[in-house]
């Protein structure tokens, strides 16, 4: 029997989950301090709750290929820390790292468990809030930027960014950058009469004012829910 996220604490050492990854999978390198790579995945189980995971170095190349967004696993051998909220905006207290030894296993799709689990934060909150942090927010999209590259100022990375500007029912509108292969491939008329898009993990930053940026393993979509629907409502009247 799977054990239940909301009770995941340094306390249980032995447990099992059974969560389906609603986050995409993408490693990336760091160098600060000791060099590397990582990779994090959100958890979600059949009751709701949602916890995330970190996978580094052996283990981000042992279980990258292993995991996928919207598939159900079992997770155990992981070890609880308090969560660093300045980057990780789900309700859970603490999240997991996952070494090489830990057990993850592909197992049949549980219908009990949501596909995806916002946590939306308005645009008003937003403009006021303590930074840095990372949300889920929802908007109606009323201007694109096309993509642009540009190299970083030592001249050691190429960015490919592309943008939206978003209004919610509060009044309030912020711009949200999105970067890399995400950006490279969209266009204006993905944006085309002003659609309702939910953003999930994007990090609010101070630049001329508040300003949201993708994080990396961030992603966005149309979102057609009741919270989508009255924000229709409200921008047609």
């Amino acid at each position: 029997m799977s054990f239940p996220i909301a009770e995941l604490s340094p306390y249980h050492t032995k447990w099992s989950i059974q969560a389906r990854v609603t986050s995409e999978v993408k490693i990336r390198e760091f160098s600060a301090g000791r060099s590397g790579k990582v990779f994090s995945a959100d958890l979600l189980d059949r009751h709701g709750d949602q916890i995330r995971a970190s996978f580094f170095n052996e283990a981000a190349t042992k279980f990258a290929n292993i995991l996928e967004q919207g598939k159900v696993f079992t997770f155990s051998k992981g070890q609880l820390k308090v969560a660093n909220k300045q980057f990780n905006n789900l309700p859970h207290p603490y999240e997991i790292t996952f070494h090489a030894d830990a057990i993850i296993a592909p197992c049949a799709d549980d219908f009990s468990i949501q596909a995806m689990k916002y946590s939306f934060t308005d645009l008003r909150i937003l403009s006021h809030r303590a930074l840095p942090f990372v949300c889920d927010v929802l908007g109606i999209v009323t201007a694109f930027n096309a993509p642009r590259k540009f190299t970083s100022k030592d001249g050691s990375r190429n960015f490919t960014k592309a943008g939206v500007t978003i209004c919610d029912a509060t009044g309030h509108s912020m711009d949200i950058g999105i970067w890399g292969d995400a950006a490279d491939k969209l266009q204006e008329s993905d944006f085309a009469k002003f659609p309702v898009i939910a953003f999930k993990g994007v990090r609010i930053q101070e630049y001329q004012g508040r300003t949201g940026s993708l994080s990396e393993s961030g992603f966005f979509n149309v979102y057609d829910g009741a919270e989508g629907e009255a924000l229709k409502k409200w921008w047609e009247m």
